[in-house]
């Protein structure tokens, strides 16, 4: 079976940042008690890298992130379905899912 994955980008508005992680960690909560949902997982942007990368005005600014595991089945959200309502989910960096499906085996260094 295919490892599949959803993710999601996102990010917070000026002044939300309390607000969107009180949310964000309870949205990835709820999430993973939905059938289908394997795993779910919230990340955000590595500060020190940002710093190293700097102002990167051609692309939009994402910093945060959600994976969720999914079985392989998983359908994700009907054509139409509206995201969530989020504290900053607004504007030009509205959250932004993605499906995957994994196209090689994976290789961990933890396995034998």
């Amino acid at each position: 079976m295919r490892k599949k994955l959803l993710i999601v980008l996102s990010e917070d508005a000026p002044g939300h940042e309390e607000e969107y992680a009180t949310w964000n960690a309870e949205h990835i909560e709820v999430m993973s008690m939905l059938p289908g949902i394997i795993s779910a997982q919230a990340f955000r942007a590595d500060a020190a890298f940002e710093e190293a990368m700097g102002e990167r005005s051609h692309t939009p600014r994402y910093r945060h992130l959600n994976v969720f595991e999914v079985d392989a089945d998983f359908p994700g959200p009907r054509a139409g379905t509206p995201l969530p309502d989020q504290p900053g989910g607004t504007g030009p960096n509205r959250p932004a899912p993605f499906m995957f499906v994994a196209v090689t085996d994976e290789f961990r260094k933890d396995q034998s």
